[in-house]
């Protein structure tokens, strides 16, 4: 557990079912998102990384087209994915009547 984080005396089966309460999840599918956001980046790190390589190449026309799209694709499709379930998430707090500090 993180050193910044202090656990709350809670037993694990209260704790996920409060999950499953507040969030309508078991706890690892609360956090898993977060492993498709460093996973995605790492795909579109390689991306990126592709790109530059192949533009300074003679053929670079498609080949940094077809790059490109994959990259905007993976950005849209991970965004949509991580505003919708935010929204969710957030809204069943909000429902569970916990204050919600959005900037």
């Amino acid at each position: 557990m993180s050193e910044n984080i202090k656990a709350i005396p809670i037993p694990p089966e209260l704790f996920t079912q409060a999950c499953k309460a507040y969030f309508g999840h078991h706890p690892i599918d609360v956090i898993k998102p977060t492993e498709w956001v460093s996973d995605t980046m790492e795909q579109l790190e390689a991306i990126f990384r592709a790109i530059a390589k192949v533009a300074s190449s003679d053929k670079a026309g498609r080949q940094i087209k077809a790059l490109a799209d994959a990259g905007a694709y993976l950005a849209t499709d991970f965004c949509d994915f991580g505003g919708g379930e935010y929204e969710k998430l957030r809204d069943n707090l909000k429902a569970a009547g916990i204050e919600i500090h959005e900037p």
